[in-house]
């Protein structure tokens, strides 16, 4: 029953893709268009990439089977380093150049600080079976990570990781994004959000008045924001106390999201689904890859241009404005 609750979860979260372990992309180097895409070889390897993250100029991606890649060229180029654990990599994430985190199936995580080029395995209880799905750091040592049947870990140094009850039961946490400022929220189901304005100090309870689950969080200046199935879309302005639905034109399920800089993100997805705003999360225009391929990753190489990582081919989409 687990492995098929970690399986259906991770599922539910995006569509698992296969993506090259080491890509050749062949980008133009004039601006594009909105919406125009410039192509990327084929895949080639047969490890499913999740998740992905800038560590300063690095990408750093992650998925099934401990897959961990490096680029140093805005995906141009990758490769594949050795990690210590076998298991599906769900989620990466890093607070600079060097320190980050990578957690997965098994109650796995990993910690780099070097930038990905070597990892150590930090899990706290190697005989869980579940899975966890997302992971978040205010700094260096502080930190959470989230997971299935309210699976909530925190660490004070980096290094350490314990349990958290913050009433959250046995709902299924499935994303948790935080800022420096210690400003934290996570998505859960029946559009529940957990959210923290002192560091996880404490957590207070949220509903959206959404029925279903959300799978992506974002902590923007001022605002939080959620997303999750059915092109659902939530924002809140007042520190998680109300939230407002916000249109976006697709009934496709949105399961990443990057932000390009202080006034534009990308929320991506199901069926080639990429929502682009320019307004700091305020409004959205839908777009879609070509091939209609679902997304696992979006990664913002500048303030133009989003790498994404799918079913299909890797891309580069420009979005505007």
């Amino acid at each position: 029953m687990a492995a098929m609750a970690a399986i259906a979860a991770i599922t539910a979260i995006a569509a698992i893709t296969t993506i090259a372990a080491t890509f050749a992309f062949a980008f133009a180097s004039t601006a594009a268009a909105a919406g125009a895409e410039r192509p990327a070889a084929g895949p080639r390897d047969p490890r499913l990439l999740l998740d992905a993250a800038r560590a300063g100029d690095r990408l750093v991606a992650v998925g099934e089977w401990g897959a961990v890649l490096l680029s140093g060229d805005r995906g141009l180029h990758w490769q594949a380093v050795r990690v210590p654990t076998e298991e599906t990599l769900t989620a990466v994430r890093f607070v600079d150049a060097t320190n980050g985190w990578a957690v997965g199936h098994h109650g796995t995580i990993l910690a780099t600080r070097d930038g990905g080029s070597t990892w150590t395995l930090r899990s706290p209880d190697p005989a869980s079976t579940e899975p966890l799905l997302g992971v978040a750091f205010i700094d260096g040592k502080n930190g959470f990570a989230v997971g299935t049947f309210g699976m909530l870990l925190q660490s004070k140094d980096g290094i350490g990781f314990v349990s958290r009850d913050i009433g959250q039961g046995d709902r299924h946490l499935k994303a948790i994004a935080a800022d420096p400022a210690g400003r934290i929220v996570i998505a859960s189901e029946e559009g529940t959000v957990y959210c923290s304005s002192d560091r996880g100090v404490t957590f207070r309870q949220s509903s959206t008045g959404y029925a279903g689950s959300f799978w992506g969080a974002l902590v923007l200046p001022g605002a939080a924001i959620v997303f999750g199935m059915r092109g659902q879309v939530y924002r809140s302005d007042d520190d998680c106390r109300s939230w407002t639905k916000l249109a976006t034109g697709t009934a496709a399920g949105l399961s990443t999201a990057t932000v390009m800089s202080p006034h534009s993100l990308v929320l991506a997805g199901a069926e080639g689904t990429v929502l682009a705003s320019h307004d700091g999360g305020r409004r959205f225009s839908a777009v879609a890859r070509s091939d209609r391929s679902a997304i696992t990753a979006a990664v913002g190489l500048d303030s133009r241009d989003v790498l994404l990582l799918g079913r299909g081919a890797p891309v580069v989409m420009s979005i505007g404005p």
